[in-house]
């Protein structure tokens, strides 16, 4: 099952608006006119956006889901969720952590610089992004 086949089912007023776009009333706040965007990439992760500017994860929240489940199984890095192992400590927990966000700053400093990023880098901000959040959920 698809992510768009696990979000559409939960939502109300979901309308298509063009190739691989949904516009939806959001779960997340009282929406009397559909004002969540949602947008079905290529490789089948979602986008979503509500024009009210509720966050994301309260979106999926208030249907029952996880960020992670905006994204296919197969993107999900190997190591997803992230497993706190015994052996691990605190320190090296945040040392994971510290690696995946400097990930990320570069990735956004490279951004606001105006500079594209390869299909490669966009994929490793991707896993990056859902290794802090595995990180963060497993504290």
């Amino acid at each position: 099952m698809t992510p768009i086949d696990t979000l559409l089912p939960l939502l109300q007023e979901v309308r298509k608006t063009g190739n691989d776009k949904w516009i939806a009333r959001c779960p997340s706040h009282e929406d009397t006119t559909p004002s969540l965007s949602i947008k079905e990439r290529d490789d089948e992760a979602l986008l979503i956006y509500c024009h009210a500017l509720c966050a994301p994860a309260h979106i999926m929240a208030a249907v029952g889901l996880e960020l992670k489940d905006l994204y296919p199984q197969k993107m999900l890095p190997a190591n997803y969720p992230y497993q706190r192992s015994r052996q691990k400590s605190h320190r090296e927990i945040l040392a994971d952590l510290r690696e995946e966000v400097l990930v990320l700053s570069i990735g956004f400093a490279q951004l606001k610089q105006g500079h594209l990023l390869t299909l490669e880098d966009l994929d490793r901000l991707d896993t990056a992004a859902l290794r802090c959040y595995a990180i963060a959920t497993s504290l």
